[in-house]
């Protein structure tokens, strides 16, 4: 199911995903005007999928870091989809672009 009505951009940046006092590592893999695509890591030792406790609809802050950059862009985000394949969890999202979010977030989509 396709919830974007707008072109993506392939983007691989780190990021971290953060609700509460949790927080989970992963990659921004696509980004779009108002969302985009992130892929969670899985455990190193094992390379199974780490526990995580997301659900649709839930706020999540994300920390996102260019590659080269010397500081992240913290955006606020809802979880619009989670999609779980072969112990890889990947997150839809749609990233807030109210007030000072908007600036960061274009300047950061305008460097992908």
């Amino acid at each position: 199911m396709q919830l974007r009505n707008e072109s993506s951009y392939n983007c691989f940046c780190p990021v971290a995903v953060r609700h509460g006092d949790s927080t989970k590592e992963g990659m921004l893999i696509n980004i779009s005007g108002n969302g985009g695509r992130i892929l969670l890591a899985t455990s190193s030792v094992t390379g199974e999928a780490q526990q995580f406790a997301f659900m649709e609809d839930q706020k999540i802050m994300l920390d996102i870091t260019q590659f080269g950059a010397t500081r992240s862009v913290m955006i606020d985000a809802v979880i619009k989809r989670i999609v779980t394949d072969d112990g890889a969890v990947t997150l839809g999202v749609h990233m807030s672009q109210r007030g000072e979010h908007r600036e960061l977030f274009s300047e950061f989509m305008h460097a992908c």
